[in-house]
């Protein structure tokens, strides 16, 4: 049997399951969604494994789990969904600001080492690109506006969750930037920035344009406020494989449970605060997958000057680069630098 046929054997099991014992459903979720990751800061002895035969140890033990879990039933609750634009819009702005309320005081200084990881491994300087008017859209808890805060002459983040501003103005205060008065958090919708044509010398789009209703029209605001000569990074979540597959999956599963209850078992499990990446995928409204003629399609359309794709990260980023990994993560993340 494939081991995609095995996943699915195994989510079926899960999800019902998961209206009737949700400490087994997390516990189970959560050993499957960090084991398809190709490593983990967390799992240094599976990192040493090939990922199939990783895979299929971690699914041996979740149904050991879920055997388990069949003994103990209880209680049961129904599912939440929500077609209304703006009660997605906030309901992804509540979600993300309950995680980032976890992060530790160093999260400003964490996110630009990242940043500055990601970019030097790619042969791209940071502090030469982060120039000029900066624009974070979807900025969230504001982290990563402050972490290039000191590159930038003026700039801004832009959120429409009010939990996630509240947090970003907070950290400002807490953490020393030269002048922390060329930084403003604002209110706003990515598909409709409340900006000029060609207004800022850098934009980042981290990880926000695929939590909206239309990824692709999002891409076009991020491309027209970036000025000419000016560049954009920008990330998405790509498509494929048994990775992206099982995540959409446990999106729809795990909404079974309150997020507050996944909350308190994860934090009894020992993840660390700031690691919220599984809720983050399990609760989010919305969560499209790109694909990558999608995006760079957006690109041609948009007759930017050049664009590149990011063939390098960090340890826990997920770049194939051989057919095995395409099977497990098919296009993988998809990070592109952008010159308009």
């Amino acid at each position: 049997m494939k081991l995609i046929n095995k996943v699915d054997e195994l989510l079926d099991r899960l999800q019902s399951v998961a209206l009737t014992n949700p400490f087994f459903s997390v516990l189970v979720a959560h050993h499957l969604a960090r084991n398809l990751y190709p490593s983990d800061p967390y799992l240094v002895k599976n990192n040493s494994l090939k990922m199939g035969t990783k895979l299929e140890k971690t699914l041996q033990e979740c149904n050991e789990f879920l055997d388990l879990a069949e003994v103990y039933e209880s209680y049961s609750i129904t599912n939440f969904e929500s077609s209304v634009e703006d009660e997605v819009k906030s309901r992804t702005g509540g979600i993300y600001g309950n995680l980032w309320n976890k992060f530790p005081k160093d999260i400003v200084s964490s996110a630009e080492n990242i940043l500055k990881s990601r970019f030097s491994r790619n042969n791209l300087d940071l502090e030469k690109i982060a120039r000029g008017k900066i624009l974070d859209a979807g900025c969230g808890s504001g982290r990563y506006t402050l972490a290039i805060a000191k590159y930038g002459d003026e700039v801004i983040g832009l959120d429409f969750g009010d939990q996630g501003l509240e947090i970003a103005n907070s950290l400002k205060s807490t953490i020393e930037i030269e002048d922390s008065r060329k930084v403003t958090f604002v209110k706003g919708d990515l598909l409709n920035l409340p900006f000029q044509d060609g207004e800022f010398d850098f934009v980042m789009s981290n990880g926000t344009a695929h939590h909206t209703t239309d990824p692709v029209r999002a891409l076009h605001e991020v491309i027209r406020v970036t000025s000419r000569g000016g560049q954009a990074f920008i990330y998405l979540y790509g498509s494929g494989g048994i990775f992206w597959h099982t995540r959409k999956r446990l999106n729809k599963i795990m909404k079974y449970i309150p997020q507050e209850r996944t909350s308190l078992i994860l934090k009894a499990l020992g993840m660390p605060g700031e690691r919220f990446i599984f809720e983050d995928n399990w609760y989010v409204p919305i969560e499209h997958h790109m694909e990558v003629q999608e995006v760079e399609k957006v690109f041609k359309d948009c007759a930017v000057a050049e664009f590149q794709r990011l063939t390098y990260g960090t340890e826990t980023d997920i770049y194939p680069t051989s057919p095995e990994d395409e099977e497990f993560f098919g296009s993988g993340e998809l990070r592109y630098m952008v010159q308009k």
